[in-house]
């Protein structure tokens, strides 16, 4: 179990990275409000991210999703993330693929 001030680094460091990453077709950042709908954090290291891609008939989206989650796990206090690919066609089918890496 995560301490408060140990969760609020995770946060911070969420934060960065998504301003970081650029949306795969260059409009924005992932944390902009287009494309960022949730975030999550518990006190387990469990990252829960809502996402939706600014042209949801686009797959490049799906490897921009996955190289982002293998970033975020690769953050020491990050035990898991998940990612959820909202407002495309068959969003379980995107979510499931992006979420398929590994865990740690």
């Amino acid at each position: 179990m995560l301490n408060l001030g140990a969760r609020d680094r995770i946060r911070r460091k969420v934060a960065t990275i998504l301003d970081d990453w650029i949306e795969p077709h260059g409009t924005c950042s992932m944390i902009d409000r287009r494309v960022l709908r949730a975030v999550d954090v518990s006190e387990d290291g469990l990252v829960r991210i809502a996402i939706r891609p600014t042209r949801p008939h686009s797959p490049v989206i799906l490897l921009n999703l996955i190289e982002l989650r293998e970033r975020l796990l690769k953050e020491r206090r990050i035990k898991s993330v998940m990612i959820r690919v909202l407002d495309v066609p068959d969003e379980e089918r995107w979510t499931r693929a992006v979420n398929a890496g590994r865990e740690s």
